[in-house]
C-alpha cells in the first residue's frame, strides 16, 4: 500500500515515501511506467479523485476493472487511500472487487481505514453481498497480519473503530507483533552441539508487542533481557525465581524536563515524545517510570510541592503523585 501523507496510520516522517512526481507536479507511481495508457488513465483518475475523467478512463478501459499497478494497487485501492468518496461509488457500481490484495496483502478497507474515512468504510461494507462476505472483509490481515480495525486503530480514527466494531470486527485478533515470543529461554548444550530448554523466563504484561523480546546476554552472575519497548531486565543467573531488576530509560527523544528539590533530595523528571516520564535522582541515577493514566505526548512538566504538572498542548494542565515509579 503506497501512502503519501500516512500508511497505515503513520506519518510521513516515520516511513519512506513512495509516490514521485514528474516536473509538472502531476502524481505518478514508478510502477505505472509500464502499464497500458488505459488503465494508466484510470489509475490517475482514481488518484486525483478526478470523477469525470475515471468515468472516460472506465468507458475506455479494455481490460478489467481490477487490473493493478506494480505494487499491487488497483483504482479502487487508490480511490480509498486518497479518500475519494465519489470516485470509491463509481467503481463500486462498476464492478470492483472489495478482495483485491496489493503487494502487502492489504484489501481496499485497508486503505480506507488507515485514512479513517468513515463515509468510504461504510460505502465498502454495504457493497459485500452478506454478513458472511462483510466478516471476510473485516478479518483480512495484510503481510503484517493487520486488519482493517489494526489499521484504524493505529490512526486513532475513533469513529472508524466504532463502525467496525459495530459491524462485528473482532478486537481479540492479534497482528505479527502480537504473536511473536516474549520469553527467555535458558538452555543446556551438551558436546554434540544439541540442547534443552531449563527454563522458560517471561516478564512484563506479555499482553503487548513492548514486551517482545529483541536481545539478552549471559554476563556473570547475570541475564540480561532487553525488550522493543526499551525495558532491560536484569536476572540472577544463580537464583532465577528472583524478582528481576528492571532499568528502562528513554526510547524517543525528550520533550520535556524538570529539577525538583523534594524532601532533601534532588531529582530530576524527563518525558520523551511517546509519552513516558522517568524520575533520576542525582548522584544515583535512573529511579523508573512514573506511571500514567494515559501515554499523551507532554510538551510542558514541572515539580510543585511533590507533584508533577504536567500539559499535553490539548487538554488542562494534569496533576500527578511524582511518588508513583516502578521500583528497582
Amino acid at each position: 500500500m503506497a501512502v503519501p501523507q500516512r500508511r497505515n496510520g503513520f506519518t510521513e516522517d516515520e516511513v519512506e515515501i513512495e509516490w514521485e512526481y514528474d516536473d509538472e507536479g502531476e502524481g505518478a507511481e514508478e510502477g505505472w511506467i509500464d502499464l497500458a495508457d488505459d488503465v494508466r488513465a484510470l489509475m490517475h483518475a482514481a488518484e486525483l479523485g478526478d470523477l469525470n475523467a475515471l468515468r472516460l478512463a472506465l468507458d475506455n478501459l479494455n481490460g478489467s476493472i481490477d487490473q493493478s499497478a506494480e505494487d499491487g494497487d488497483t483504482a479502487l485501492h487508490l480511490a480509498c487511500l486518497y479518500g475519494h468518496m465519489p470516485c470509491v461509488q463509481l467503481l463500486l457500481e462498476r464492478g470492483a472487487s472489495l478482495d483485491s490484495k496489493d503487494e502487502d496483502g492489504a484489501i481496499p478497507l485497508h486503505d480506507a481505514c488507515a485514512g479513517g474515512f468513515v463515509d468510504i468504510v461504510q460505502a465498502l461494507l454495504d457493497s459485500a453481498e452478506n454478513k458472511d462476505d462483510i466478516k471476510r472483509l473485516l478479518d483480512t490481515a495484510d503481510i503484517d497480519g493487520d486488519t482493517p480495525l489494526h489499521h484504524a486503530a493505529r490512526g486513532t480514527h475513533l469513529k472508524a473503530v466504532q463502525l467496525l466494531l459495530g459491524a462485528g470486527a473482532s478486537p481479540n485478533l492479534a497482528n505479527v507483533l502480537g504473536k511473536v515470543d516474549k520469553s527467555a529461554k535458558i538452555w543446556e548444550i551438551n558436546y554434540t552441539g544439541n540442547g534443552t530448554v531449563k527454563r522458560t523466563l517471561t516478564f512484563g504484561s506479555q499482553g503487548g508487542p513492548d514486551d517482545m523480546l529483541v536481545g539478552c546476554l549471559w554476563l556473570n552472575d547475570y541475564l540480561i533481557t532487553v525488550s522493543l519497548g526499551g525495558m532491560i531486565s536484569l536476572l540472577s543467573a544463580s537464583d532465577p525465581d528472583k524478582p528481576p531488576k528492571p532499568i528502562s530509560g528513554h526510547i524517543k527523544s525528550i520533550t520535556a524536563i524538570t529539577f525538583s528539590l523534594h524532601g532533601g533530595q534532588s531529582e530530576v523528571y524527563s518525558s520523551s515524545y511517546d509519552g513516558v516520564i522517568v524520575r533520576w535522582i542525582l548522584g544515583t541515577g535512573y529511579v523508573g517510570r512514573v506511571e500514567r493514566n494515559d501515554s499523551t505526548q507532554i510538551k510542558c512538566l514541572t515539580t510543585v510541592e511533590g507533584e508533577l504538572v504536567y500539559y499535553n498542548g490539548e487538554h488542562i494542565p494534569a496533576r500527578m503523585e511524582a511518588e508513583g515509579v516502578f521500583p528497582f
